[in-house]
């Protein structure tokens, strides 16, 4: 029995995953699908799955805007549940607590003149 209330969206956003209190580093991930008060997440291969009750922060992707630039939703969430697929790969279900729309943090250049040279030859 399906008990939602909310459409459900079905996307692919691309998204940084890490505990609520804490921001170690994040996991990446893939949204699925999306509702105002939930999202299903395709969990990164071999990393542990959290389990009800967890507490997770997801900043979310979203496309680059004309009126707003690039820019984050992010969401303090809780597991749900955890979909086990018949791949290595599961999917964890959030329910979104808090919403917050940021701009997305510059990623760092790397300048390659800067880099150390390799100190052997790989044939």
């Amino acid at each position: 029995m399906d008990r939602r209330t909310m459409t459900r969206h079905d996307m692919k956003l691309v998204c940084h995953v890490g505990p609520s209190r804490v921001l170690s580093r994040p996991l990446d991930g893939m949204v699925e699908n999306m509702s105002r008060g939930g999202m299903l997440l395709r969990w990164e291969e071999n990393v542990p799955v959290p389990v009800a009750g967890t507490r997770l922060v997801v900043e979310v992707e979203l496309p680059a805007h004309a009126d707003f630039g690039p820019r984050v939703m992010r969401c303090h969430t809780s597991v749900v549940r955890v979909v086990d697929r018949t791949s290595r790969r599961q999917s964890v279900a959030l329910k979104i607590e808090q919403i917050r729309f940021v701009d997305r943090p510059k990623s760092r250049q790397i300048n390659i003149m800067t880099m150390p040279t390799a100190s052997r030859k790989v044939n």
